[in-house]
């Protein structure tokens, strides 16, 4: 579920960026949250609690 959001939100980042060709804020924003998405799926797995 978590790797689906953080995907989802890269996704919308990468076509926002495209968009208007250049890194905007919003992009900006959606890739970190992309990242933090991702860096707490990692730590679940690596866990064992995902």
């Amino acid at each position: 579920m978590l790797s689906g959001v953080a995907a989802l939100l890269f996704l919308l980042a990468v076509v926002d960026s495209l968009r208007h060709r250049r890194l905007t804020l919003a992009a900006r924003i959606r890739l970190m949250a992309a990242l933090i998405f991702a860096a707490v799926v990692l730590w679940l797995r690596r866990s064992g609690a995902g």
